[in-house]
């Protein structure tokens, strides 16, 4: 899970919206879950965001972190950094929701 996690938010750009969806057993961890990875900088109402979207679709969520960490990027966008001085704080949600086998769902 950390793994996974870290290698979304080293792909993320601050600037941008970065949403993904994981299968856990693609990524060595086996769990009968979907995960649902957001990095949208640090802004308010994210997760309240996040819940009443999925509530809307009728996805109940099973466990749900969100971090808040100061993360230091290079000039090309690469972790150099994590909780440092300089970093700018960041925001990663991770959400586990029941397995969504079907990809129309999953778009």
């Amino acid at each position: 899970m950390t793994v996974g996690a870290w290698e979304f938010l080293n792909r993320a750009r601050p600037e941008a919206v970065n949403v993904e969806l994981a299968d856990p057993r693609d990524e060595g961890w086996p769990a009968p879950v979907t995960v649902l990875r957001a990095e949208v900088g640090d802004r308010p109402f994210i997760v309240d965001t996040i819940r009443e979207y999925l509530n809307g679709a009728n996805i109940p969520i099973l466990h749900y972190i969100y971090p808040v960490v100061r993360v230091e990027r290079d000039a090309a966008g690469k972790i150099v950094a994590i909780d440092g001085e300089h970093g700018s704080p960041e925001a990663l949600t991770h959400c586990e929701i029941p397995y969504v086998a079907r990809p129309e769902r999953r778009a």
